[in-house]
């Protein structure tokens, strides 16, 4: 029996620092990825059309969302886009922590359950060791139709129905550059 198939669901606007980063973080893990563009202009665009698919070693798909004030909406017009058994989501200035986990996560493990929940290491020291970490929902399953809300600070509402689980074996790593901390 083959593995269920996966796709990585990801917003943007002006991320070309952080997407060859995230891009090889994320090599061979997924069947497809879905960059939703809410208003680049930094050649940021360009850059997923030319090189997302060679880096990320998948179907790379790119989308146009005109930005309405809400990550909630950007965030379910990506998620509209993916033909896959599951969605995964991730924010440009994120990495996966262990891109050979993952893959064998989703080989052997990701089937068992409807959604799965992941440690988001949101703040890292400069040895990029993590300093301050939680729990974000970030795997689910196509069929539920999971539906982000909340404009601002989006999140998904888990259904008491959805069988739930929790990826040990891989993370999520916040990677903002030091240059975009504020001292205020």
């Amino acid at each position: 029996m083959a593995s269920p198939t996966i796709a990585l669901c990801l917003i943007m606007k002006n991320e070309i620092k952080n997407l060859p980063q995230l891009f090889a973080s994320v090599e061979g893990c997924f069947d497809e990825i879905h960059v939703t563009d809410t208003g680049s202009t930094d050649g940021s665009k360009e850059w997923v059309l030319e090189k997302g698919q060679e880096f990320a070693k998948c179907p790379v798909h790119l989308h146009h969302f005109e930005w309405v004030n809400s990550f909630a909406k950007a965030r379910n017009y990506s998620f509209s886009h993916a033909t896959t058994d599951y969605i995964a989501w991730m924010d440009l200035d994120d990495c996966l922590s262990d891109k050979d986990a993952f893959i064998q996560w989703k080989q052997y493990a990701m089937e068992f359950a409807d959604c799965f929940f992941a440690t988001y290491h949101y703040a890292l020291d400069k040895d990029k060791k993590p300093i301050i970490s939680f729990v974000r929902e970030r795997v689910f399953k196509r069929s539920l139709n999971p539906e982000w809300q909340y404009d601002l600070h989006e999140g998904i509402v888990i259904k008491p129905d959805w069988a739930k689980d929790y990826a040990t074996s891989w993370s999520i790593l916040h990677m903002r550059r030091s240059e975009e901390h504020t001292s205020e």
